[in-house]
This record gives structure tokens, sequence and C-alpha cells, in this order.
């Protein structure tokens, strides 16, 4: 997972919680930070959990988030290698994309010259409709003020079925970690495992509409939470 998206998170569980951590600005990478909870130094692993877990193969969700957010990412550093007027991209795609980096390139070039063709505003705060094809369905395009950071976004991530969160999934993903923990308490002698579903993507749309009863098999982590974001 990116980095700053695992800060974000443990950023934002720490705000919702209100537990006392601070989080130290130190690079790190197993586990992925250190802390300051209770006055003691510690360790803290964050992990999201996935629907549609293929056993060692991963996330077929993930992964098709993963290939449209990429599309995305290289139509953005395209876009701006030649313009300098700063737009916010929301682009909803099709089912079927070409497959490979080629494919990927491809489509994010399509984007490109879609914006370029358009007549966009100069003035702030301005949202265009560009419509699309086959590949790209439909663009929406909008003119920010400058000094705002652009955000090219894949709509489709955020479209699907939200489904109960299932015990059997926790302890696999505990499981998972806790063959990391002797790396982990190289440095630390209390480990802590923030597991996050974040909701804005299918991928992580699961529901928790009862309190459950979380029976883990003993963990030597210290504590584990579970966070719904947002």
């Amino acid at each position: 997972m990116d980095k700053n998206l695992e800060r974000f998170y443990l950023d934002q569980f720490i705000n919702k919680s209100g537990l006392n951590i601070q989080v130290a600005e130190k690079k790190r990478e197993k586990p992925d930070f250190e802390i300051v909870h209770d006055s003691k130094t510690k360790g803290i692993e964050v992990r999201r959990i996935f629907k549609n877990i293929r056993g060692i193969g991963g996330s077929g969700t993930v992964e098709l988030e993963s290939f449209r957010s990429g599309i995305l990412t290289l139509a953005k550093e395209t876009y701006f290698q030649h313009s300098i007027l700063p737009i916010n991209v929301k682009a909803l795609l099709s089912s079927t994309l070409p497959d490979g980096c080629k494919g990927r390139q491809d489509v994010a070039n399509q984007i490109v010259r879609m914006i370029e063709a358009a007549n966009l505003p100069n003035q702030p705060l301005r949202q265009i409709r560009i419509p699309g094809n086959k590949v790209i369905r439909v663009l929406y395009a909008t003119t920010l003020p400058d000094g705002i950071t652009p955000r090219w976004i894949c709509v489709d991530n955020a479209v699907g079925w939200s489904r109960d969160l299932f015990l059997v999934e926790l302890i696999g993903v505990v499981a998972e970690k806790e063959r990391l923990l002797p790396i982990y308490k190289k440095d630390y002698d209390s480990i802590m495992l923030l597991l996050v579903a974040d909701r804005t993507k299918a991928s992580g749309m699961y529901n928790l509409t009862d309190p459950i009863n979380v029976v883990l098999p003993t963990s030597s982590f210290e504590r584990i939470y579970l966070y719904f974001y947002p």
C-alpha cells in the first residue's frame, strides 16, 4: 500500500478513535510506523482488508481498481507535461479495458486528447461534461483556483455492492501479519495492528450493521483495531 495512504488511514483512525497516539515522523518499512502510545514507543502496522480475495493471487477487485487508477495517474502526468490549467477530472470507464502497460497508456492518451479538444473555461470552479466513446464513457473536468492540488479519479472504483464482513476474513489477515511479527519485534517490544476497510472503494465496501463477537486465536499483537473508513 502507498505510504501516504497508510498514513492517511492512520491519522483518520487516531482522530476518530480519540486514542492517545502520536505518530513519529520517521521513515519505516516493517512495521509501517513508529508511535507513542500511553507514553511508550511502539510499532504499528496498517493493513487494508479487501473483498474477493483469491488466495495468494490477491483480490481481483483491487487489481482492477489499481489498473483504472493507473490510467488516471498516467493521464494526469501526461496532461500536466504541457498544460498549466489546473483541473480535477472524474472518469467513467468501460467495463472492459485494454490489457497491459500499452493498453493503459493508450487509454490515458485518449483521455488527454479528449480534454485538450474540449473547450475548458478559464474561470475556476467551472465543470464541463466531455462525452466519451466505447472505452472512456464520460469525463467531468473541473477548473481549479491556483494552489489547489488536482485530483484525477476513476468513478468506477467507488461503484459496487456492500456485504457483511466475515470473521474468517479477519482471522486470515491477522494470521498473515502474525508471521511477520518476529521482524517487527526486532525494533519494538509492542506492536499494534490496524485493519482498514476503505468503504469509498468497491473492494472495501463492507457492512457491520450489528456488533459481532470477534474471537481470534491468541495473538502476539498488543492490540488489533478494525477501522471502517469513513
